[in-house]
């Protein structure tokens, strides 16, 4: 039946190839990766190695990798759910040591590292240059390691405490 469908009416062959196309397409988004989580929009899943270009802040760090062959994208990742010390004239001066602390040791933290990675990257859409998203190496994730420190804390508990008195 198909090849006579074939041989008298290509247009409606090519319906059914772009019906089954669409049915494909659609199992395979609905199965394997969603675009759309409840945490947002997650262009690039799973684990994916990076090349760190700049730390910004203990908290975000501009990262590239490469999306598609031959073409690589530069992001500012953000860690998730975690609060850093910050570093300007409006905290105290303890508050701003205690961030370049945190800095310092975010920098060296991915410097020492053989592989870098981020984790399920959740952005406002595919086009954007900023992310969220864990950062790990084979010494661990990130922010982890920075609350392991008292450099960074949890959302939840970052209002009820100042980073220090002076």
């Amino acid at each position: 039946m198909l090849l006579q469908l074939l041989k008298t009416n290509r247009l409606a062959l090519g319906k059914w190839y772009a019906c089954g196309l669409l049915v494909l397409l659609s199992a395979v988004w609905i199965d394997g990766h969603p675009a759309r989580t409840e945490s947002g929009y997650i262009p690039y899943p799973g684990q994916i190695e990076v090349r760190v270009l700049n730390v910004e802040a203990p908290n975000r760090v501009w990262v590239q990798f490469e999306t598609w062959p031959g073409f690589y994208r530069k992001f500012r990742v953000t860690l998730p759910d975690i609060e850093v010390p910050e570093d300007s004239t409006r905290v105290p001066a303890c508050e701003r040591r205690l961030a370049r602390k945190a800095k310092s040791f975010t920098e060296n933290f991915l410097t020492q590292a053989r592989h870098v990675y981020v984790l399920d990257m959740t952005m406002e859409d595919s086009a954007s240059e900023e992310a969220t998203a864990p950062i790990l190496t084979e010494r661990g994730n990130l922010a982890e390691a920075l609350k392991a420190r008292g450099l960074a804390r949890s959302v939840q508990e970052a209002r009820r405490h100042p980073w220090c008195t002076e």
